[in-house]
């Protein structure tokens, strides 16, 4: 016996006038929004039904991610110039900006009812009170860029990718630096994703995808040269038990997630992007994935599983 996975492209979202870097999705909406290069912050429809989408602030700024607090009422969104966005989801307004960083705000992340994490290209990242859209504290971890963020809940560890290509791990009670995973990758860790319990997966500039335990040396069980360029986004699909990557090379690839082993690839031949896919997402309710890029579209996917038969019967 095998599995069997069927990627399908079921819709095909257009409207920004930028490149799209961020997608935002609460668990159980009917919508997910995604930010762009043309300062748009747009709701899509969930489902894949509808093909219009509706514009519910304008930042006029190159906003470069975006993630919803945990209640799933505002939407925080981190542009090019180090200000932070939130916007009220119910009145569709934008009710705070602030700037807490020098550079870019290039990942955010929310880590319950009152805390939310931002990194930025000042190597800093801020932790924010979502009672007050102030930030509380800045922990600056390197002099180059920090660029993506995991958040292990169990053990309450934040992981930090870095553009000096090490992953840095903190203690949210101290926030302070407790361990350091040094040299990750060969360039800047671009992407990070925590599966199962003990897991941590990379995805680096050097194009590689890696699997590490979570243990004392951080051992990696498996280093994979999975595209041809930046791997810019990992997201996982437990109900398929897969790995899906975006890249600068144009391409998704979608992983078995306990091996690394490749299910597929989809490229512009294959209803793709044409130019750099920036992001992913999961919207587990309606089991599609969802891809942006630099080509200024927002790809609906399906993901069908099906076990196979393998050996061969014999006739009687």
């Amino acid at each position: 016996m095998h599995f069997s996975h069927t990627i399908t492209k079921i819709n095909e979202y257009s409207g920004h006038r930028g490149a799209v870097y961020g997608l935002g999705y609460h668990a159980g909406a009917e919508k997910f929004y995604s930010v762009a290069g043309d300062g748009w912050i747009v709701a899509w429809d969930a489902t894949g039904q509808s093909q219009d989408g509706l514009l519910i602030a304008d930042s006029e700024s190159k906003l470069f991610c975006c993630a919803l607090d945990y209640h799933g009422k505002i939407l925080i969104a981190g542009d090019i110039l180090g200000f932070v966005y939130w916007i009220d989801l119910f009145h569709n307004k934008i009710i705070s900006k602030f700037k807490a960083h020098k550079n870019s705000v290039f990942d955010i992340i929310a880590l319950d009812e009152s805390t939310v994490i931002t990194a930025s290209g000042d190597g800093f990242i801020c932790v924010w009170n979502q009672e007050n859209f102030q930030p509380v504290i800045s922990v600056r971890l390197s002099t180059q860029g920090v660029r993506s963020l995991a958040f292990d809940k169990k053990k309450n560890r934040l992981y930090v990718g870095s553009s000096d290509h090490n992953i840095y791990i903190l203690d949210i009670n101290s926030w302070e630096v407790v361990d350091i995973i040094k040299n990750a990758h060969e360039n800047t860790v671009f992407s990070l994703l925590l599966h199962d319990d003990n897991i941590l997966l990379s995805g680096g500039r050097d194009a590689h995808l890696k699997m590490r335990t979570i243990s004392s040396d951080y051992p990696i069980k498996y280093d994979i040269p999975a595209h041809w360029y930046t791997i810019n986004k990992i997201v996982q699909i437990p109900s398929h038990k897969l790995i899906v990557t975006a890249s600068r090379d144009h391409n998704v690839r979608v992983w078995q997630a306990d091996d690394l082993t490749p299910i597929a690839t989809v490229d512009h031949s294959k209803g793709g992007h044409r130019h750099s896919v920036n992001t992913l997402l999961w919207l587990p309710t309606d089991k599609i994935l969802v891809s942006a890029g630099d080509d200024k579209l927002i790809k609906l996917w399906s993901i069908s599983t099906d076990l196979k038969e393998t050996n061969n019967s014999k006739n009687g």
